[in-house]
C-alpha cells in the first residue's frame, strides 16, 4: 500500500488544509480502482472498530458511511493545525508507518475558553502506533505536533457521516 501511495502521490497534486508541509491527498483518492484491495481490508478494519467505539451500534442501522479519506505525508517538521471536520460524525486515523518523534495527535477540550488558568486537562494526546487505527467525535478539535524524525510518518486519515 505504502508503494501505491508513493505512485499516486508522483502524479497528484497535494491538497493543503490543515498541513503545513508534505503531503495530502485529495479525499477521494480512495475511489481509485487500483486502491480498492486496501481499500476493503481499510473498512473492515474501520466499521468493525466503529462498532466497538458507538458500544455495538450497527452501521447499517444509522445509515452511516464513508464519506472522504485521504493519505499524509509528513515529512521532517511538518504539521497539522488545529482544525476539525465539520458536517461528519467520526473521524479516523489509521497509522501506516510511525517513526519515533513523528508527531503526536492532540485532542483540544472544545470547551477550554471556558476553562481557568487552573485547569490543567484542556487536551490529550496520543502517541501514534503504527498500524493502529484510532476514531474521534469529528467535532473534537485537533492537531498533529510536528515530526521531528528524519523518517517520513504516513497516515491514512477519514471521515464516518450518516445519511
Amino acid at each position: 500500500m505504502i508503494e501505491w501511495m508513493h505512485g499516486y502521490a508522483k502524479n497528484n497534486e497535494s491538497y493543503h488544509r490543515s498541513n503545513h508541509g508534505g503531503y495530502q491527498s485529495p479525499d477521494q483518492f480512495f475511489r481509485e480502482e487500483t486502491f480498492g484491495q486496501y481499500l476493503n481490508r481499510i473498512s473492515e478494519h474501520m466499521f468493525t472498530s466503529l462498532e466497538e467505539y458507538g458500544n455495538g451500534i450497527r452501521v447499517s442501522d444509522h445509515n452511516l458511511y464513508l464519506s472522504n479519506m485521504w493519505f499524509n505525508f509528513n515529512r521532517k517538521d511538518n504539521y497539522n493545525i488545529t482544525h476539525t471536520h465539520p458536517g461528519c460524525i467520526v473521524s479516523g486515523v489509521l497509522y501506516v508507518h510511525t517513526p519515533e518523534n513523528c508527531g503526536e495527535i492532540v485532542f483540544i477540550d472544545p470547551m477550554a475558553h471556558n476553562s481557568s488558568e487552573i485547569d490543567e486537562n484542556i487536551s490529550e494526546t496520543y502517541t501514534p502506533v503504527e498500524g493502529e487505527m484510532i476514531l474521534f467525535p469529528a467535532h473534537l478539535p485537533h492537531r498533529v505536533e510536528p515530526n521531528y524524525s528524519d523518517d517520513l510518518r504516513i497516515s491514512v486519515s477519514f471521515n464516518i457521516c450518516a445519511s
